[in-house]
């Protein structure tokens, strides 16, 4: 066991987690994949989908600050990779009948074969494509072009919201 002091354990345990979350995600994935869900998985699969929407979450919410605040305008590509990654991997997050009363995820999201609907990943290509275009703007100096690919790429991203998640009722750092 490492010797920690008191003052960095706490950063030590986040980090710790982290890790654990991190490797709890590539076999998660794998599985995933498969087009089903093990109850092996339940809470932690509950979570690491609640990290990804919150990394997704945090991108979006950092390119309407960099353009609102005209700052750091060089870092918007990078944050539209980043979006495009984490759409790209959404699909493995929502294996079928991967709900739980902690999650907000709505059953609507499959189909009663258990396949994720077509709408469902029609909405997750159009989040790339938005990406896809917004990164490729983001690139030039075309600000009020990209001011108008944010907002776009803003809409796409809460389509999925309004069809496919379901309202919190209250906020706890347990919820999914």
């Amino acid at each position: 066991m490492h010797n920690v002091s008191s003052a960095n354990s706490k950063y030590y345990c986040r980090f710790v987690l982290l890790l654990g979350v991190f490797f709890s995600g590539l076999s998660i994935s794998e599985q995933a994949g498969q087009q089903t869900f093990s109850s092996d998985l339940g809470d932690n699969l509950m979570l690491y989908r609640r990290y990804i929407m919150d990394t997704k979450g945090a991108h979006l919410k950092s390119i309407r600050f960099i353009i609102k605040n005209n700052i750091f305008v060089e870092h918007l590509p990078m944050h539209a990779e980043m979006l495009m990654q984490v759409t790209k991997d959404m699909r493995d997050i929502f294996p079928a009948g991967s709900t739980s009363k902690k999650s907000r995820a709505k059953n609507n999201i499959w189909n009663q074969q258990g396949n994720i609907t077509q709408d469902f990943v029609h909405k997750l290509d159009d989040l790339y494509t938005q990406s896809n275009r917004f990164r490729e703007l983001s690139t030039t100096k075309n600000f009020e072009g990209i001011k108008k690919q944010a907002e776009v790429l803003t809409k796409s991203c809460k389509a999925c919201h309004y069809l496919y998640r379901g309202i919190r009722l209250e906020r706890s750092e347990k919820d999914y």
